[in-house]
């Protein structure tokens, strides 16, 4: 997630109250280090605003890792009973792109989601590969991304391209991030690591961007 997106996903909750989006689902949610850590943009601007107003926060991963509260694959895996339709709020942010079954990973969205809850999408539009462990290059528009989600399933309540600055600024943040990073290329490594690398090298000082998206559920 970058900072900038992470901001357009404050507002957005932000103007939500705590009865439409609670609780909430963090879905391919990573670790608590990686949300409080490597991205901790990520816990400031969304999920602690959220623990401020006593909304409950439910971290799903297909990984099994501190901070996940729910291991389940929504790509290939089935959907436990337990949380179907149980939240009113889905985060999704920069997943789409890492799956090969799009389709697949949206319907479990809309299975998880209580009527009239909320989903909240977030997908690179101009951004590089980045290897996790693979990226699709699935890179759509708001609109298009609206297009990809089960018909009739969902209203749209607000899209957004959000630009976010250089890539530098976003992940390196220092001159000595970029030592390190360019450094990387030459420390052994899995290939995939190395090659992810390689290609945000060229990609550091250009402008990247992000399709948000709201939604909201039919069936209220």
């Amino acid at each position: 997630m970058l900072v900038n997106e992470s901001i357009w996903i404050k507002d957005v909750l932000t103007s939500l109250s705590k009865d439409q989006i609670d609780p909430v689902a963090n879905i391919g949610s990573s670790s608590h280090y990686f949300r409080t850590q490597v991205q901790p943009h990520i816990d400031h601007n969304v999920f602690h605003p959220l623990v401020l107003r006593s909304i409950r926060i439910y971290s799903l991963d297909v990984k099994s890792a501190d901070g996940v509260d729910i291991v389940v694959d929504l790509e290939h895996g089935s959907i436990p009973e337990s949380i179907k339709k149980r939240f009113r709020l889905v985060v999704c942010s920069n997943l789409l792109e890492h799956v090969i079954d799009r389709q697949a990973v949206l319907h479990n969205t809309e299975e998880i989601l209580d009527a009239g809850g909320f989903a909240l999408i977030t997908v690179p539009y101009r951004y590089p590969k980045h290897l996790d462990p693979l990226d699709t290059m699935y890179r759509p528009t708001p609109l298009e991304l609206y297009k990809s989600f089960p018909e009739n399933k969902f209203v749209l309540r607000s899209q957004a391209v959000i630009r976010c600055g250089t890539l530098y600024r976003n992940i390196v943040g220092t001159p000595l991030g970029l030592v390190r990073r360019v450094a990387r290329l030459f420390v052994p490594v899995p290939y995939r690591t190395w090659l992810g690398n390689v290609y945000t090298i060229p990609w550091m000082f250009r402008d990247v961007s992000v399709s948000c998206l709201l939604l909201q559920k039919n069936g209220a």
